[in-house]
């Protein structure tokens, strides 16, 4: 295995690669254009229009009028396949195999130009450039593509006309194919590839997502870049595991922040904030999280801690980023981060300034169209969301707002901004400091009392005892009192003779007619009255000192209770009620989950307020002159501002090294690297590495969460082409070298960012990083399928089972809908199931209604779904429910697993497409997808099908399922 630099290298030739995909465009349309055309950079009207029209598609009137230009793409050289003179056999190419494809944009007189905005530039099929493991073709190498991009990338950013741009394609395909423009073939080492005359025009489909991380790959190739994230996230082996940190006062007394006030963590969240307080500078924490477990509200919670640690320091917020690859996963943290339900503690849990309803912002891609949503949207030069913060109306008005809840609050006039950051703060710590000294309490006790016992118990038990130890007592006086006068019931001369040993064996027989019951165990044979005397004062000395020690520990008890007390008045006082909800004895989880609605809760949102009153006061407040520019000076000002108000900042991984781009001088840029305190990646199963790795340069630490066993990445890259990646880049020595690579998941075409992160971890349970156990979305009977399927029942479901509870609606959990059929219909690559569709359609009209009674305070959307694994069943299920009038369809969402990845319904219907003869090859090859599908659903799934396309041995997942839905049809 090789140095980290060539890991950066591999993974940035990766993502080169998979930006310049072979098309196929023979399955949409595409339009012959002449070379004239593109010389002349005049596309024919008939032309220009046919695509015009193509991109409209159904659009309004209105939107059409304010599209002037199109993107488009024009292929030159197609390879002419029945004279292919090569070594290659030409049986695995398509009819239409293109081979450069030029980006451009077309406008409505049908002008050519060169797309710079989009920074998309003329490529070549990765599948056709060496190095390759057995390529179809041959045309250039990926290095001629480098060099040549790398020494004129200055006559790239001058381009600025269509001949400017053509002289450049020219240019372009020349260098890298040792090849004239316009030449009918490409010889390459004793190969000859002959090219038809046909060129085309199309659509351009592509997006050029990944410009960015290329930029940030480009720099971190430089000598000089280091990080110690970066080279955690890169090393290719596998981290040697620790054992787990221990849930005790300590690490109570360091969690310090709660978000959400209405749910406690749950003992495994817990374990991740834990494990969160002993990272070292440069490590991971990953953290599987199957559906249902609570990732939100962990989420929450480490920005939280963090959030309130800062503060109490009195330091700039910490700098939070949270991403994923796709839009649905970010949007999901933002909605959850805008939803923090209140407990009723009054005027605290409210934000004291306007025009903020978040504690996320957003930094997409196209700001406009999400703001529509709620989001609150801007980018590092200040736009939209922070742009109307900094308004001077929303600053007074903010003010305003500040004040009058300070003074509410804390019931004292409001003074002035830095008086209430003062208070605030002092507020913080007291509370802080409250807590803490409240644990150390609970320490104290619980070294005495244990953890299973109630102090007030534990005082009954010490009074129970020191009562049994004062009737020791008392009965042992009495009975030296009864022996001495047996004993002086002897004659005289007895008494007096028997220290000569005379008169032993009478005093012996006398002195044994006094034993009662139980005295055995005490005074052993032979008996002897000073023995005797002496074993009961001993016994009496005994008591008295246990006596005296039990009632120095009910002193301190009853002193220690005193002060549990004094703390619960104290907690009154600073605004938290404390009284009923906590007694001492408890288990650490038990008052932990008080601590985390009511303690930590309340310091959040003291952090919230002490945070905004210095935003108010223009703290790290950008000059007029600063605003909008992108110095890493002014770029530091700007998020520690920021993030002062919204402490997490979400983007995908497309958008986030951009937004930490800073200007240096014309042409010259750096990163901000390692600036980020805390960098989460969220859906990390469904994030190829790849994508991902160069943003863990920009930060110092990362909290990885996803699930294997759910949707996994959009890989762009087939593994033999992976494969060449990693030997061209020195990653490996050789083809059998990959395997390795796999095994820790350092690759790009079968991996995540969450198994590279679990390999990374130090800790260890149920397998590398952490796990969320506990399961609270569906009945037990439902994610018992997943459990069993691919948690090998690691899972704890705590919803409880139905059978326990009163259900809504008289259906089983889990069931199904038996359809008749003995082959679906092939649509393309799909499938579609007609009389599937049908039943599925009619039986959510006829139960609708009912379904909408059951559960009167939930919104509609959220009450069915309808998952499939085919995109063509999907669009015939929406044109059913459509067709038939259904009113309220709209509220039905239908789609693939993709459409329900995070999200939850109360009742799910799966239909599986499949006829009897056609087997269930979706189900049986992706555990994953089923395992979605099945855990979206609360609290009924049901399977709308052919039952006998699902195996029978429960081995499989259709099995397994088949397993669970045996004896529970529905009608």
């Amino acid at each position: 295995m090789k140095a980290t630099s060539n890991v950066v290298t591999y993974l940035r030739n990766s993502i080169a690669a998979s930006s310049n995909p072979k098309i196929d465009f023979s399955q949409g349309k595409y339009h012959p254009i002449k070379i004239k055309e593109i010389e002349s950079s005049q596309v024919l009207e008939e032309t220009y229009q046919d695509l015009f029209e193509e991109f409209w598609g159904d659009m309004s009137q209105d939107k059409k009028d304010k599209i002037t230009e199109i993107n488009v793409l024009i292929c030159p050289k197609i390879v002419k396949l029945d004279i292919v003179e090569s070594k290659r056999t030409e049986a695995n190419l398509e009819a239409l195999t293109g081979l450069f494809f030029i980006p451009a944009t077309l406008d409505r007189l049908g002008r050519l130009a060169f797309n710079k905005e989009d920074s998309k530039y003329p490529w070549f099929p990765r599948e056709f450039l060496e190095p390759m493991i057995e390529p179809l073709l041959s045309i250039g190498s990926i290095a001629e593509i480098d060099t040549f991009l790398s020494d004129n990338i200055a006559v790239l950013e001058k381009i600025t006309t269509w001949p400017e741009y053509l002289a450049f394609i020219k240019f372009f395909y020349q260098f890298v194919t040792s090849s004239d423009f316009d030449s009918e073939s490409i010889i390459r080492e004793n190969n000859k590839i002959l090219l038809t005359e046909d060129m085309y025009i199309f659509l351009d489909s592509t997006i050029n997502s990944t410009f960015h991380i290329m930029d940030l790959y480009n720099e971190l190739r430089k000598e000089g870049v280091s990080s110690a994230l970066l080279d955690n996230f890169l090393e290719l082996k596998e981290k040697p595991s620790v054992p787990l940190v221990e849930n005790n006062i300590a690490q109570m007394q360091l969690h310090m922040g709660q978000m959400n006030g209405e749910y406690a963590l749950s003992p495994s969240q817990r374990e991740v904030i834990n494990h969160m307080h002993q990272l070292d500078r440069g490590e991971i924490l990953a953290v599987n999280g199957p559906p249902g477990t609570g990732k939100t509200t962990l989420l929450q919670s480490v920005v939280a801690n963090m959030y309130v640690d800062k503060a109490l320091k009195e330091e700039m917020p910490p700098i939070i980023v949270a991403s994923s690859t796709n839009n649905q996963a970010v949007t999901n943290i933002i909605e959850s981060f805008g939803n923090i339900e209140k407990v009723g503690i009054g005027v605290i849990e409210e934000r004291w300034l306007t025009g903020i309803n978040s504690f996320a912002t957003y930094f997409n891609s196209k700001s406009r169209p999400a703001t529509g949503k709620g989001y609150q949207c801007t980018d590092n030069q200040g736009r939209l969301f922070v742009k109307e913060m900094e308004s001077d109306a929303n600053l007074e008005s903010s003010k305003g707002k500040f004040g009058k809840n300070f003074s509410k609050y804390f019931g004292k006039a409001y003074v002035s901004l830095e008086d209430s950051r003062r208070t605030i703060l002092k507020r913080l710590r007291t509370i802080n400091d409250s807590k803490n000294e409240f644990l150390r309490l609970i320490e104290e006790i619980k070294s005495i009392i244990g953890d299973s016992t109630h102090i007030n118990e534990y005082i009954r038990n010490l009074d129970v005892q020191i009562e049994s130890s004062d009737r020791v007592v008392m009965s042992a006086r009495k009975r030296i009192e009864d022996w001495k006068s047996h004993y002086h019931k002897l004659p005289w001369i007895v008494k007096l003779l028997s220290p000569l040993g005379l008169f032993s064996s009478k005093i012996k027989n006398h002195l044994q007619q006094n034993i009662e019951s139980g005295e055995s165990r005490l005074l052993k044979p032979p008996l002897v009255m000073n023995e005797i005397e002496g074993t009961y004062s001993q016994l009496i000395y005994d008591e008295v000192c246990k006596i005296d020690e039990l009632h120095k520990q009910k002193e301190l008890i009853e002193r220690l209770s005193k002060r549990w007390n004094e703390m619960l008045v104290s907690f009154k006082h600073l605004g938290i009620d404390l009284f009923g909800k906590t007694a001492v004895g408890i288990d650490l989880e038990a008052l932990n989950q008080v601590l985390d609605s009511k303690v930590r809760y309340t310091e959040f949102w003291l952090a919230v307020h002490y945070y905004e009153a210095r935003w108010l006061n223009g703290d790290q407040k950008c000059t007029e002159n600063q605003k909008g520019k992108t110095f890493k000076g002014v770029l530091e000002l700007y998020f520690n501002r920021l993030c002062m108000i919204t402490p997490c900042l979400v983007m995908t991984f497309f958008m986030l090294p951009k937004q930490f781009k800073c200007y240096v001088a014309p042409n010259n840029y750096e990163y901000m690297y390692q600036f980020i305190d805390l960098l989460i990646v969220d859906e990390a199963g469904q994030v190829s590495p790849e994508i991902a790795a160069p943003s863990f340069a920009l930060a110092k630490n990362a909290l990885v969460v996803g699930d294997v066993h759910q949707i996994a990445p959009v890989w762009n890259l087939t593994k033999p082409l992976d494969t060449a990646l990693a030997i061209s880049s020195k990653v490996i020595d050789c083809k059998e070298g990959f395997e390795q690579l796999s095994r820790i998941g350092m690759n790009c075409s079968e991996s995540s960012v969450m198994r590279v992160a679990a390999k990374a971890c130090r800790y260890e349970k149920f397998g590398k990083g952490l796990f969320l156990s506990e399961h609270r979305r569906c009945y037990d009977e439902i994610i018992s399928y997943c459990n069993y399927l691919v948690y090998d029942g690691n899972l704890k479901p705590l919803r409880g089972s139905s059978k326990n509870i009163e259900t809504k609606l008289d259906l089983p959990p889990i069931g199904y809908k038996q359809i008749s059929s003995s082959k679906s219909v092939r649509i393309g690559t799909s499938r579609q199931n007609k009389e599937e569709a049908k039943a599925i359609v009619e039986w959510i009209i006829s139960q609708f209604d009912r379904i909408e009674r059951a559960y009167p305070n939930e919104k509609l959307d959220n009450l069915v779904g309808v998952v499939t694994p085919f995109k063509a069943q999907a669009i015939l299920i929406k044109r059913e429910l459509k067709s038939r009038r259904f009113k309220k369809y709209e509220h039905i969402t239908v789609g693939t697993v993709h459409t329900f990845q995070g999200a939850e319904r109360k009742v799910i219907i799966f239909s599986s497409v499949y006829g009897s003869e056609d087997g269930c090859y979706f189900m049986d090859a992706s555990p994953s997808m089923m395992n979605v599908a099945v855990s979206r659903a609360k609290d009924h799934f049901f399977v709308f099908g052919e039952m006998e396309c699902m195996d029978f041995p429960s081995t499989s997942a259709s099995g397994l399922l088949r397993s669970y839905l045996t004896g529970n049809e529905i009608y």
